[in-house]
């Protein structure tokens, strides 16, 4: 009975951290996603109602990329300008030449920004009411894909009211245009 003891408990041990990485992995999403909360709640692309793309926009001066979840009802849109390198963390609301700024924007109606749009762009617009991040770890233009993380605060000038994403994750195929 003692010598089966040490054996048993190595087997239990091993059943039950195996159980802990199954759920570890049933918990990052598979495929294409773009997640997060929104205000605490669950937010983004993970179903095939909706779509997420990463579009790197070559053909337009200045070069640009945008990171977009289009969902039944809100359009959550990332867009950063002209960079040599797209790895890295970039701060919403930072300038680059030519009077752009990297910003990201949730809305009901894509590229129609009214009150029911929020902006996340440092204070380039929003007088500091609003800032957040992307960080991209994976940026391949030859097995076309992208991955990175999104946070911020976004501002609704003309509400006043402000709506804050948190846990962004994305993991997209990257189309370039040239």
């Amino acid at each position: 009975m003692k010598k089966s003891f040490p054996f048993i408990f190595l087997i239990a041990s091993t059943i039950l951290a195996l159980n802990a990485c199954k759920k570890e992995e049933a918990s990052k999403p598979a495929g294409d996603f773009m997640i997060s909360k929104l205000d605490g709640e669950p937010f983004g692309t993970k179903d095939q109602t909706d779509t997420a793309y990463a579009l790197l926009d070559t053909i337009s001066s200045p070069e640009k990329l945008y990171i977009t979840s289009r969902m039944t009802s809100w359009t959550l849109s990332i867009s950063i300008y002209d960079q040599s390198d797209y790895t890295g963390t970039f701060r919403f609301g930072n300038e680059v030449p030519g009077f752009f700024y990297h910003f990201a924007v949730i809305t009901r109606v894509p590229g129609r920004y009214n009150e029911d749009s929020w902006f996340s762009n440092g204070d380039a617009i929003s007088g500091d009411h609003s800032r957040g991040t992307v960080t991209i770890d994976r940026f391949d233009t030859v097995k076309h894909r992208i991955e990175g993380t999104y946070e911020g605060t976004f501002y609704n000038p003309n509400t006043g009211t402000t709506k804050v994403i948190t846990d962004g994750k994305f993991s997209l195929p990257l189309t370039t245009l040239r």
